[in-house]
């Protein structure tokens, strides 16, 4: 039996204007897991408050007893230092709303088979304690995982273009360098699938067997070929996995 993940990316609450129809759309068809990767509440990391609407959207999973892990995007936190927007202090204070109001910025989902990890891709490149203390929960939950499937999540894409260069422009990926540690600690498992949100349009890329997945924006979107904002269903079977975009074109808002 697959995993069924309905797969939500950046919501940008309040500037989102339909949040309350994508929610009960996602319960109506009732995934086995979801998995959120970031830019929850728009400017979160200065505007606490707007953290109350996304608490009660999480609540209304555990009402229905669907397990959900949420990650942090850098209007959640703030942005990385691969990027000319990073402020300590920002990445400070907005980890602590996070954190108020949603949890720990990391953490392990367990579905069996497969565990699906939600990494804090704002704190990659700080070189703070915080940093530190990720890397090693992480080291130590894969170390824990035997032989069960990985699928990872987490805000920034871990490329845009090119699975083994940098990005040009690091507003918009993870910098080379966690990248790379994270290929290497994950090279003995099986990761089947990296979702991750950011650029607000979807993408499906196969490197070396690994499925890199893009989330739509619930706000607004980026692609200027085939913009359309709304969520995703990513199917885990044991022998490939497939998607399924419920999408909205966006002229027709």
């Amino acid at each position: 039996m697959g995993l069924r993940i309905g797969f939500i990316s950046d919501l940008h609450w309040p500037k989102v204007k339909n949040a309350s129809d994508v929610l009960e759309e996602v319960l109506s068809i009732r995934p086995d897991v979801v998995v959120l990767t970031g830019d929850l509440a728009h400017k979160g990391a200065i505007k606490e408050k707007r953290f109350r609407f996304i608490c009660e959207w999480l609540k209304r999973f555990e009402r229905e007893e669907i397990p959900w892990l949420a990650v942090p995007g850098n209007h959640d936190v703030g942005d990385h230092p691969g990027n000319d927007r990073y402020s300590r202090e920002t990445l400070r204070t907005g980890l602590k709303h996070w954190k108020r109001w949603i949890g720990c910025s990391y953490r392990m989902l367990d579905c069996g088979s497969i565990a699906i990890i939600g990494l804090n891709s704002s704190l990659f490149g700080s070189d703070t304690k915080k940093e530190a203390r990720q890397w090693r929960w992480f080291e130590q939950t894969l170390d824990g995982l035997g032989d069960r499937e990985l699928i990872l999540a987490l805000h920034y894409p871990l490329f845009v273009y090119d699975p083994e260069n940098p990005d040009p422009d690091l507003y918009w990926s993870v910098d080379a360098e966690s990248r790379d540690r994270i290929y290497r600690l994950t090279e003995r498992l099986r990761l089947r699938a990296v979702l991750s949100g950011h650029i607000h349009r979807s993408f499906d890329h196969l490197w070396r067997g690994i499925r890199f997945i893009g989330g739509l924006s619930l706000e607004d979107s980026l692609d200027p070929v085939h913009p359309a904002t709304g969520w995703q269903m990513v199917m885990v079977e044991s022998d490939t996995i497939l998607t399924q975009r419920f999408a909205r074109p966006v002229h027709d808002e």
